[in-house]
């Protein structure tokens, strides 16, 4: 797959960099030409000690969500272990939410702080509003320890009272690793539902199609927020470890989830697909062509058109890095006999090779 940042990266490069390189390495190895490139990988991975902290890093983030085992990753590893230079003891290890960014990650003390939390002085904090431009995944350490990860396009509205860690997604999507604390509940509000955490991983997706919550480790309660017309706050429903629960919304505008939808939902299990993308990487499993584009287009200020409707329906199956929008272009026109072109505004035309020829 096309994609910058395969090669030795120069002695002032920064740690967006790093992350990009490992990410492409990491994509290019689950790709087609995975086995071909694999001695060209383990040569990048151990010339350089950065290279193998930022890979290490993003693998970390990989096998948080359990695709390690299902992908040559697993045998990968095992194999540089093996390689691992006579000098270092040990790769290093990061948290999962530094590990978490493959654009821009940020601890950020958050703009408020509570120095004294009795009784007399319980009140809500000053809001604090944080967002993630187009294309970035962005991490906060959040006061009390706790660690989000927004993905591209994404915001999250903090408002900490003194017995009550809350969190407001305003939309897009977000993992939160939180921190234990059993006097202060951590509550994530999404549309009209609840997420009550209890030391735990899980990720909160807010969009204007559904909103999904995906519990990787630990154990949350999923309830719909207290509201007049519902009387009294309804009972919730608890989540295990790689369940995801869904609510279509009513309307394609408005947070509001229909009854009929919010009855319907049911736990299904958590994939990689939808688990993985913390760590920079977009996994799609027999998706339509048209649902790949779609996805991958949030990341970019430039997305792919796809001129053929007709290619839309047709099925793909890979591992891409997020960022890389020119290198996923180039692989689904090649992958599926398309012509790739770009327009005045840079944008990746998709169309089909028919339209293309020229009248003999």
């Amino acid at each position: 797959m096309a994609g910058a940042g395969l090669g030795p990266i120069p002695g002032d490069a920064g740690p967006d960099a790093m992350r990009e390189a490992a990410a492409a390495w990491l994509a290019k190895i689950n790709g087609p030409a995975g086995d071909a490139c694999r001695e060209d990988f383990e040569d990048w991975y151990n010339a350089d000690p950065r290279h193998a902290e930022a890979f290490e890093a993003i693998l970390e983030t990989w096998e948080q969500s359990r695709l390690a085992a299902f992908t040559p990753l697993a045998t990968s590893r095992q194999a540089l272990r093996r390689r691992e230079d006579k000098g270092r003891s040990g790769w290093p290890k990061v948290l999962l939410a530094a590990a978490a960014s493959i654009g821009l990650t940020v601890a950020v003390l958050v703009g408020y702080a509570i120095h004294h939390r009795d009784a007399s002085e319980r009140r809500a904090s000053e809001l604090v509003e944080v967002a993630s431009r187009v294309g970035e995944i962005r991490t906060l350490t959040l006061p009390d320890g706790s660690h989000v990860t927004l993905d591209t396009a994404s915001a999250i509205r903090l408002a900490f009272a003194g017995d009550e860690r809350r969190i407001v997604l305003e939309r897009g999507r977000a993992r939160f690793e939180v921190a234990h604390d059993p006097s202060r509940l951590f509550v994530v509000q999404a549309g009209n539902r609840l997420v009550i955490a209890h030391g735990t991983i899980f990720d909160v997706d807010l969009n204007e199609q559904h909103i999904a919550v995906t519990l990787l480790r630990g154990s949350v309660e999923v309830k719909r927020s207290a509201d007049p017309a519902d009387g009294a706050n309804r009972s919730g429903m608890m989540l295990v470890p790689g369940q995801r629960l869904t609510w279509g919304l009513e309307t394609a505008s408005s947070p509001i989830l229909s009854s009929a939808a919010a009855s319907d939902a049911v736990p299904v299990a958590a994939t990689g697909e939808i688990t993985g993308w913390p760590s920079g990487m977009l996994v799609f499993d027999d998706r339509r062509l048209a649902d790949v584009i779609a996805q991958a287009n949030r990341y970019s200020e430039h997305p792919i058109v796809l001129a053929d409707r007709a290619s839309g329906a047709l099925h793909f199956t890979g591992t891409v890095a997020a960022k890389d929008t020119e290198g996923l272009a180039g692989l689904l026109a090649a992958s599926f006999h398309l012509a790739l072109t770009r327009d005045a505004e840079g944008n990746f035309i998709l169309s089909s090779l028919d339209t293309k020829k020229v009248p003999g």
